[in-house]
C-alpha cells in the first residue's frame, strides 16, 4: 500500500462555546453527580485528594468538571489548585 504525501491533513471540529453557557453546563452535570452521591462537591473533592474514594471513571469526570468550574469562577488558583493562595518567592535573605 503506497502513503500519499500530499493528503490534507485532517481537520478537527471547533465548536465555540460561550464562557456562560460552558458554566451553566458544567453546573448541572456536577449538580447531577452531587445528587447520585448525595454529596457536594467540596466533600467529594476533598475526599477525592485523601484517597479515601475509588477513581471510577465517573469521579474523575466530576473531579474534572468541578475543577474546572472552579477556575472558571476565579475561585482555584492555576498554581496549586488551593482556594485563595498563591505561590510568592520568599523574601527571607540568604
Amino acid at each position: 500500500m503506497m502513503v500519499d504525501q500530499k493528503r490534507e491533513p485532517r481537520k478537527i471540529p471547533v465548536i465555540k462555546v460561550p464562557p456562560g453557557t460552558m458554566e451553566a453546563e458544567l453546573r448541572a452535570k456536577i449538580r447531577t453527580f452531587e445528587q447520585r452521591y448525595e454529596r457536594d462537591s467540596e466533600q467529594m473533592a476533598v475526599l477525592f485528594d485523601l484517597g479515601a474514594v475509588r477513581e471510577t471513571g465517573e469521579i474523575l469526570e466530576w473531579m474534572f468538571d468541578y475543577r474546572v468550574l472552579q477556575r472558571l469562577e476565579g475561585k482555584e488558583t492555576p498554581t496549586d489548585g488551593i482556594l485563595g493562595t498563591t505561590s510568592e518567592p520568599s523574601t527571607k535573605g540568604g
